[in-house]
């Protein structure tokens, strides 16, 4: 009983220690800690920029996501946008062609090979400073260019992503989604404070061309490309006023197992094979923020696990332990609930629940799919492409 209730102890610890103990510390931190503001604004702002989206199957969407790219405001820089069509099969080159525009440069790989070769091919034929990298679902700002751009006149600064904002107002488990990314936003923010930050979004980033070094196979492309530049002893921050709309992530449970499954494998993975910045003397606190940011988030199943099996054992030991196990029964019983809940939408009080118990089942899918991921790894799988899903 004795050994549970440690157990317990150290599964609780894991468990608030990437969303609510490390923000505690960058909150605290922030307070005296300040980036180093000297070298910043002392070069002009980047003058050339490389748009970089790969798409597969995406007739539906390339059309206004291009007319999007073609429309933001690039105030006098020179660029281009390099679309590379990773081995389609329906109209997308089709759609791209009717818009006639000669900033729009077409690599058309015949076989799908996934987004990393399409990624690192269309950044062997970019010729500008900057290369800006964006999905194919996401409708951004106009002036997102400009914002992030601005951020280069710290000769320091590698890379900067933006904020990502779900434009569906009605889709299942949206609002569990949306306070996932608020969370994760949040953390970035935090981090900013200490000058780079541990995690990226590939719906919209940029770097500086020279820094960017082939992304590896079988990675998550944003995270990897976010750690070589930090491996380069270069900053990469996070500009939440540069905003990319986007559809519900998640599209339905058995997408989010797939996606997150698949992007738990390819950040463990990426992060093995750049396993030197886990090195405290090298890099400081970003060494033990991507520890307990990205590694110890992917171990929060094993930790419930152990919490939920540990507290049921030691249940007895003290009315805290109790309090613990019956708590999560609580928790687990509104997780389960939530399919039910779907088909009675139409009462007040189900909504309520069904907010409510959406949260829980996503967190309880997630973890479970982010289990699953750290299996695959350590076994050694890897995928290399997927078929993305950005419709129901």
């Amino acid at each position: 009983m004795f050994i549970s209730a440690w157990l317990v102890f150290i599964s609780i610890l894991l468990l608030g220690s990437s969303f609510f103990l490390y923000p505690f510390l960058l909150f605290i931190s922030q307070l005296w800690v300040k980036p180093n503001l000297a070298a910043r604004e002392t070069v002009a702002k980047p003058s050339s920029v490389s748009v970089i989206v790969v798409v597969y199957n995406s007739e539906h969407l390339i059309a206004d996501k291009l007319n999007n790219l073609l429309q933001l405001n690039y105030d006098g820089l020179e660029y281009e946008i390099l679309v590379y069509l990773d081995g389609c099969t329906d109209n997308t080159l089709k759609e791209i062609e009717q818009l006639g525009s000669d900033k729009i440069y077409i690599i058309n790989e015949p076989q799908h090979l996934g987004k990393t070769a399409g990624l690192n091919k269309a950044v062997s034929m970019a010729k500008n400073d900057i290369l800006f990298f964006t999905d194919a679902d996401a409708i951004l700002e106009p002036n997102v260019i400009d914002i992030l751009l601005n951020k280069f006149k710290d000769p320091l600064c590698g890379g900067v992503c933006g904020l990502r904002a779900i434009k569906e107002k009605k889709a299942r488990m949206r609002l569990a989604q949306q306070l996932y990314i608020t969370v994760d936003s949040y953390i970035k923010q935090l981090e900013n404070s200490l000058g780079n930050i541990t995690s990226n979004d590939g719906k919209l980033y940029a770097v500086r061309r020279h820094l960017f070094n082939p992304i590896a196979d079988a990675v998550t492309d944003d995270l990897f490309v976010c750690l070589n530049i930090k491996a380069q002893h270069y900053r990469f921050i996070f500009e939440p006023l540069a905003v990319a709309k986007i559809p519900t992530p998640s599209r339905s449970q058995e997408h989010e197992m797939q996606r997150r499954r698949r992007i738990v494998t390819g950040s463990l993975n990426g992060m093995f094979i750049q396993r030197h910045l886990f090195n405290p003397f090298n890099y400081g606190v970003f060494s033990i923020g991507l520890l307990v940011n990205k590694v110890f988030r992917r171990l929060f199943g094993v930790a419930l696990i152990v919490l939920l099996v540990a507290s049921y054992f030691a249940k007895d030991f003290s009315l805290f332990m109790t309090s613990i196990f019956y708590v999560q029964v609580i928790f687990y019983s509104l997780a389960i609930a939530y399919p039910l809940y779907l088909s009675k939408t139409s009462h007040v009080n189900f909504q309520v629940l069904q907010r409510f118990s959406s949260v829980f089942w996503y967190f309880c899918v997630g973890n479970y799919a982010t289990l699953l991921g750290v299996i695959d790894f350590l076994s050694g799988k890897r995928v290399s492409k997927w078929t993305p899903q950005k419709q129901d």
